[in-house]
């Protein structure tokens, strides 16, 4: 099923300079222009497999890879730690885009190097080892999206690249490292990673250096979001659509405005009066179509 989204002509040019330089995209914009939903967007155009990283304040980057519930396994100090690792977003992507067989191998050939090391740790199913990474292994390409990774610590968007640039992870509770052959390119080209960002705090320098950028713009043009809405909303009456978005924009360019709604406030705000059979209708002194739109009270009291 193809993403209902509509990316501009720069947006998709940026993807492609990211994708040729195996550089990771980072988008800003405002929130709800789109940035998130152009993930799903490649997945479904592409046919790649979709892996999501929410970013919050706490963040590691060994989180990107794989978590280790360590308070569990205290608990529970009987149990091996195999049992208490789950591979997170990147990690995934690694390993699936390697294929089966290759990961598998590389697995056994560290296992078995690591005899010693497993026994110390009670690691002594080698296979249930290998199908922690074997799970939904299949050699496809991946989108891998570090959603707001602006939410992190400062150290955490360096600390990242580093990672993605090498594409390899080490599992310290069982004494695995995943690597992707520096020369085995076509695995390489098989992950691509999309990071978003509201900026709310700055990035390091470094860490921009290292990405390929492109910011969303907001379009204040009358046709251009009609086509966007029309993605979304099928049968919709043209003149109708056309003068709410006129209102829609004056509310935007509004100064007083202080938290500016955005594409998707636009679309929910459309589906709203339709399903309320409402269109027609200004959006002026309109309040329910309006609490779609208006977030915060100062702004309400504006349209009231």
């Amino acid at each position: 099923m193809i993403v209902k989204y509509l990316p501009s002509e720069a947006l998709l040019k940026a993807k492609e300079v990211a994708a040729y330089l195996n550089r990771p995209l980072l988008l800003s914009g405002e929130p709800g222009t789109g940035k998130t939903k152009f993930a799903e967007y490649i997945e479904s155009v592409e046919g790649k497999s979709l892996f999501v990283f929410n970013t919050k304040s706490v963040s590691l980057s060994r989180d990107l890879f794989y978590t280790y519930d360590a308070i569990g396994h205290f608990a529970e100090r009987e149990k091996s730690a195999i049992e208490f690792i789950r591979l997170e977003a990147l990690g995934k992507a690694i390993v699936n885009a390697f294929g089966s067989d290759r990961v598998r191998k590389m697995l056994a050939d560290d296992l078995t190097n690591n005899y010693q090391l497993l026994k110390l740790r009670q690691l002594n199913n080698r296979d249930e080892i290998i199908s922690l990474f074997l799970t939904g292994c299949n050699g496809k390409s991946n989108v891998v999206l570090i959603d707001e990774v602006d939410k992190a610590p400062r150290d955490f968007p360096n600390d990242i690249l580093n990672e993605i640039e090498n594409l390899e992870f080490e599992i310290r509770e069982l004494g695995i490292k995943v690597s992707l052959d520096k020369q085995q390119k076509e695995a390489k080209d098989k992950i691509f990673v999309l990071l978003t960002s509201n900026f709310e705090k700055n990035l390091p320098e470094a860490f921009l250096r290292r990405c390929i950028y492109h910011h969303i713009e907001f379009v204040e043009d009358v046709d251009y979001l009609k086509k966007i809405v029309n993605v979304h909303i099928e049968r919709i009456d043209q003149q109708q659509l056309g003068d709410r978005i006129k209102e829609f924009i004056e509310i935007r360019k509004n100064n007083m405005v202080q938290k500016k709604p955005a594409t998707s406030e636009l679309i929910d705000c459309v589906k709203w009066m339709i399903a309320d059979n409402n269109l027609g209708a200004s959006l002026r002194r309109n309040a329910a179509a309006l609490s779609t739109l208006l977030k915060k009270n100062e702004d309400v009291k504006l349209y009231a």
